[in-house]
C-alpha cells in the first residue's frame, strides 16, 4: 500500500478494481474445495460389501465428536 501510495503521488486510488478482490476471495475460499470434489472416488460396491469395516468408524464418531470439534474451533 505504501509502495501504490507513492507511485499515485497520494492521489487517493485505488490499486486495483475492487470485483478483482472479491473474485480473488472467491477463488481463494473455494479451490480446494473443487480440487477434493474432482478427484473423489467412492469404494465400489463389491469392496463396502467384501469389508464393512470401513464404515465402522462413523457411527462410532471416531472422525467428528466434540473434541475434535474443539480442536478445529481453537486452530
Amino acid at each position: 500500500d505504501l509502495v501504490w501510495m507513492h507511485w499515485d503521488n497520494f492521489r487517493g486510488n485505488i490499486a486495483f478494481p475492487e470485483y478483482l478482490s472479491i473474485a480473488y476471495n472467491a477463488f481463494f475460499t473455494s479451490w480446494h474445495i473443487l480440487f477434493v470434489l474432482g478427484f473423489d472416488r467412492d469404494v465400489p460396491d463389491a469392496v463396502a460389501c467384501a469389508h464393512p469395516e470401513l464404515y465402522k468408524v462413523g457411527p462410532q464418531r471416531k472422525l467428528f465428536n466434540a473434541r475434535i470439534f474443539g480442536t478445529w474451533m481453537m486452530y
